[in-house]
């Protein structure tokens, strides 16, 4: 499921339709040099929303720094939802992002490269 959301953000298969494109902006606005595109999708049997983010090309990673603002409106969009929000970065190729290092310095949980927002 991950490849093929990241395949429809860069433009190799159809685009799904985000459940929360006014988050997803607001994401992409807290480091508009950084990031490129955000799409959330639920996933009713995780009970998840998965907001993948997309770096712009030659950009290769994420600090905490950078990161709080756009895992706050996760973790708020998340509560309104009734989801547990997960953050997954990729490249503009559509490789993952190993962004696990974030949960030594703000309180998420990782998960196999991702982020978990409680």
């Amino acid at each position: 499921m991950l490849m093929a959301i990241a395949l429809g953000l860069v433009g190799c298969a159809a685009p799904a339709s985000s459940v929360q494109p006014e988050v997803d902006k607001a994401v992409v606005a807290t480091v508009p040099y950084e990031f490129a595109s955000a799409l959330t999708v639920f996933d009713a049997d995780a009970g998840e929303c998965l907001t993948t983010v997309v770096l712009r090309p030659d950009k290769y990673g994420l600090s905490a720094s950078e990161a709080e603002a756009a895992i706050d409106l996760l973790r708020e969009s998340a509560r309104e939802m009734s989801c547990s929000a997960v953050l997954h970065l990729v490249d503009s190729d559509g490789s993952q992002r190993d962004i696990s290092h974030i949960a030594k310095y703000l309180p998420v949980e990782a998960r196999d490269g991702d982020l978990i927002i409680p």
